[in-house]
């Protein structure tokens, strides 16, 4: 079996909403996807991505997203 590794470059412009004085937020907004080697098929792919999320503090937080091809 032979297995190719193949390089992406994932451009996610993302609109956060936040809960007021929870530290959560949701956030959705279009996501660019660019194959960054020389190979036959589509290299630009868009997808729709969303999320949700938690500030620990002022500089760390926490979120997990999912995008739609």
């Amino acid at each position: 079996m032979r297995i190719k590794e193949t390089s992406f470059l994932t451009v996610p412009v993302l609109a956060q909403y936040y809960i007021e004085d929870s530290g959560f937020f949701v956030q959705a907004g279009p996501q660019a996807n660019f194959i960054l080697e020389d190979v036959n098929i589509n290299t630009v792919g868009l997808d729709a991505a969303f999320g949700v999320g938690y500030h620990i503090d002022e500089h760390f937080f926490l979120d997990a997203r999912y995008a739609f091809e």
